[in-house]
């Protein structure tokens, strides 16, 4: 099971994706699949 900081680490991205991606957009700017890039 993963403790607290995977957890945290894993929120973070569904927030990240959740903002940047909406059903409005298919594909974010450079700027945001780099910060995405980079939270891996």
């Amino acid at each position: 099971m993963m403790g607290n900081r995977g957890s945290s680490a894993i929120q973070t991205l569904y927030d990240f994706c959740k903002k940047t991606f909406t059903p409005t957009t298919t594909h974010g700017s450079p700027g945001a699949i780099q910060k995405l890039r980079s939270l891996l």
